[in-house]
């Protein structure tokens, strides 16, 4: 009987503790001297309702939105922009930001994030 309920207790913590790793509701700002990102967290930490990232050179601007996701223990949230899409981790004072399956031949790409 222990055992069970030892089981039912662990997996009800595992199951639970998914719910609220996610990012907390509110905007966020992460730039580096190539990009600046701004984005607004919703539903609990499951949406990114907007996400604008700009190019400190040129000052242009995209904007896309995204979701939470989680696959095997790793949490992460993706967006897609017009040409690409992208991932990051769940930042705190950095952020991993990783560009991939671009459709305008541009490369593969991370980028190091710092919070404003």
């Amino acid at each position: 009987m222990k055992k069970i309920y030892l089981l039912t207790v662990g997996f009800l913590t595992l199951s639970f503790q998914g719910l609220f790793a996610q990012m907390d509701d509110g905007s966020y700002s992460y730039a580096n001297n190539e990009i600046t990102i701004n984005f607004t967290i919703v539903e609990d930490g499951w949406t990114i309702s907007t996400i604008t990232m700009t190019d400190n050179a040129t000052k242009n601007t995209v904007k896309g939105s995204g979701e939470y996701r989680s696959a095997e223990g790793v949490e992460w949230y993706e967006f897609q922009m017009k040409d690409c899409n992208f991932s990051f981790d769940l930042p705190s004072k950095t952020m991993t930001l990783e560009q991939y399956d671009c459709t305008n031949n541009v490369k593969n790409k991370q980028y190091i994030l710092l919070k404003k």
